[in-house]
């Protein structure tokens, strides 16, 4: 995600297909996920991004849930941007390596 942020725009505002009414807004200190039918209120983040030691090594990262069902859109929220993110940069810079751009564990 870091490498689209910075190819493509830090803040990074995407409407995200799939899930109705949910915006997400990337930087270099959070990804927010809004619901846009109310306002833009936060459902979902993740936060306080902690520096990793190898390239291989995951970011260890806060997630805060901002409405009671936000864990049900965890999986769906970032199957969602990961395909986004994707297809911005696909759009952008032509054929790219999908799994090493921007591949999320979980």
């Amino acid at each position: 995600m870091r490498l689209g942020i910075l190819r493509l725009n830090n803040p990074l505002h995407i409407d995200l297909e799939g899930i109705r009414g949910m915006r997400c807004v990337l930087d270099d200190h959070a990804w927010i996920f809004l619901d846009s039918y109310i306002g833009d209120l936060p459902l979902l983040a993740w936060t306080k991004f902690q520096p990793r030691d190898t390239i291989t090594t995951s970011i260890a990262c806060e997630l805060r849930l901002y409405h009671m069902h936000a864990g049900l859109l965890i999986s769906k929220s970032l199957d969602a941007l990961q395909n986004a993110i994707h297809n911005l940069l696909l759009e952008k810079y032509g054929d790219i390596d999908h799994d090493e751009i921007i591949k999320i564990e979980r």
